[in-house]
């Protein structure tokens, strides 16, 4: 379990600050949650299956936060979690664990559906291309509290939550290509998926913190 070091993360006002806390061990899934709310922070339903909410956006830098509630089974679609991102990251797991899934684009893999991902108002919308992707499994990692790990923009992958519990995550982003990130799914996928990116509400993130 990780050893909680004293810092007032009320006074944390950069992303620098904050990546300083997150590796001191100072900042725990609560104390995180409370600050975002304390200072008025929207938090949405992500349809890769977590809440997310923006703790920081400093130019081509952001910090997140995410959490992957036990009680809400959200998604915007069986088979279409498999993604790249167009930045590097690094990801602090302070509370449950995660399992981080490698894929990568093989000749000799299996065929896939390639989705474009685009946005209208407050939904996300995935559209199907007309071309196929080859890829292949590499290895799966599993990350508890107190432990992180980075990744490289434009590296496949999908990241499930494990155990009953509710896992909560930091994540810090650097934008690094200007190429859309490509979305995943099986070549039995619909044509077009759309999902409502959700405000949660106050009680719904009181009933997160409170099974803390």
């Amino acid at each position: 379990m990780p050893h909680w070091t004293h810092i007032n993360l009320a006074e944390i006002e950069n992303i620098s600050d904050l990546q300083v806390a997150l590796d001191l061990g100072a900042v725990s899934a609560v104390s995180i949650l409370e600050m975002c709310q304390g200072r008025g922070l929207e938090f949405r339903a992500h349809p890769l299956g977590f809440i997310s909410c923006a703790i920081f956006i400093e130019g081509h830098r952001k910090a997140r936060l995410h959490i992957w509630p036990f009680w809400e089974g959200v998604s915007q679609g069986e088979g279409v979690a498999i993604h790249d991102h167009v930045f590097d990251f690094t990801s602090w797991v302070l509370s449950g664990e995660v399992i981080n899934k490698l894929l990568y684009v093989d000749e000799g893999g299996r065929a896939h559906s390639v989705y474009d991902a685009s946005y209208l108002g407050e939904s996300s919308i995935l559209i199907k291309r007309n071309e196929n992707i080859n890829i292949i499994e590499g290895g799966s990692f599993r990350f508890s509290a107190g432990e992180r790990y980075s990744m490289c923009a434009g590296q496949l992958h999908e990241t499930k939550a494990v155990g009953a519990g509710i896992t909560v995550t930091v994540l810090i982003t650097n934008d690094v290509s200007s190429q859309s990130p490509l979305v995943i799914g099986p070549l039995s996928g619909s044509e077009r998926y759309e999902y409502c990116r959700k405000v949660i509400s106050s009680e719904e993130l009181a009933e997160i913190i409170s099974c803390l």
